[in-house]
This record gives C-alpha cells, structure tokens and sequence, in this order.
C-alpha cells in the first residue's frame, strides 16, 4: 500500500507544519515595531534626547545654526534604516521636541514671574505645558516622514520630500512660535537675506 508522507499524522493538525514554519522563521518584522513596546519605547525616546538636545544647540546662547538642520539627521536615519513605523516615530519626534522647547523657551518662566507675579514652581509648570503641546510639531513631522516611507525613492526625491514635510509642519502647526529652523539663523546674516524673499 503506498503511503502518503505529506499527510499529517494521526493526531497532529494540517496546521502544525505552517505554526512550525513560522516559529523557525521567527516572528514578523511587521510585530513588536509599532512603537508601544518596552524596547520600542526605549529607543525612541533615546533617539529623540539626542536629536532634542542637538536641534536645542542651534538657538542661543550657543548659536550653532548648522544644526537646526542637520541635527534632524539622527532620528531621519533612524526612520529610513530601520524602516520605523509612525506611532514610533511620532514618539521619537515628540520627545525631541519637547525638550527643544524646555531648553530654548525656559525664559518662559522668568517672564511669567517677572511680568505675571507668578511663583517659580508656576513658571516652570508653564514651561512644560508649553513644550508638551508645541512638541506636536515636531512628533508630527517625524510620524509623516516614516509614513510617507515607500520602496525605490531615489534619495534626491526623499530629501525634497522631508524638506516639504518639515515645511508643511512648520507652518500647519505655529501655535505660538513659528519658523523654528529659521529662527536658528540669527547669527548668519547670509541666510537671514532669504527673509526678503520669503518675509521669514
């Protein structure tokens, strides 16, 4: 009698081979990457500390203006290398943006004490409420830019593209204070000509 090798066993489901397949091959890359897991959370919030601390540079008091742009670099190679999805990203992007507006718009609670009577715990409440709502922006320009990721972009593309994403961000969410990369130019009188041109 011939016997069929491919059938199952007695007791053992059709299924078993493709459970098999799958626990060798391991899980997918599409699992565990949406951003809310303990790893994921880990490293972006990583990822934007350091991208939050670089961007915070640019403005004073020390002025280093290159790096309101390329201070996105961190976290946009992290975006496009691992292949982030946007509920990661937007994480990473918030979390550098809040501490870009505790760094650079802490004079906040000196103004409300000053000019407001406010005690200092207030001020500094204030500070926060400020950075946790502007960091919006840029958690939303990070989550477009792993959205909008697609396969066989060449990367002249991709880059007018995150530039028109960050543009589009900036000027979609100014709340209270607009023009961020451009406000980090104050100490370079040939970029702050543009401001002729475009009124920023």
């Amino acid at each position: 009698m011939a016997v069929d090798y491919h059938k199952p066993r007695r007791g053992q489901s059709s299924g078993g081979g493709a459970a098999s397949a799958v626990a060798i091959a391991g899980p997918s890359p599409a699992d565990g990457v949406s951003g809310w897991t303990g790893a994921g959370r880990r490293g972006a919030i990583g990822v934007g500390v350091a991208v939050g601390v670089l961007l915070a540079l640019a403005y004073p008091p020390l002025g280093w203006w290159p790096l309101a742009i390329t201070g996105w670099v961190p976290l946009l190679a992290w975006i496009e290398v691992r292949a982030v999805r946007w509920q990661r990203a937007l994480l990473a992007g918030w979390v550098a943006g809040f501490l870009l507006h505790v760094l650079v718009y802490r004079f906040l609670a000196f103004t409300a004490v000053e000019m407001s009577a406010m005690p200092w715990v207030l001020g500094y409440v204030l500070v926060g409420v400020h950075a946790a709502a502007m960091a919006v922006h840029q958690g939303a320009f990070a989550a477009a830019v792993a959205w909008t990721q697609r396969p066989n972009v060449g990367p002249l593309r991709r880059a007018a593209e995150v530039g028109g994403l960050l543009a589009i961000a900036e000027f979609a969410l100014p709340w209270l204070f607009r023009w961020y990369v451009g406000n980090a130019f104050f100490r370079a009188p040939l970029w702050m000509q543009a401001a002729d041109i475009v009124g920023v």
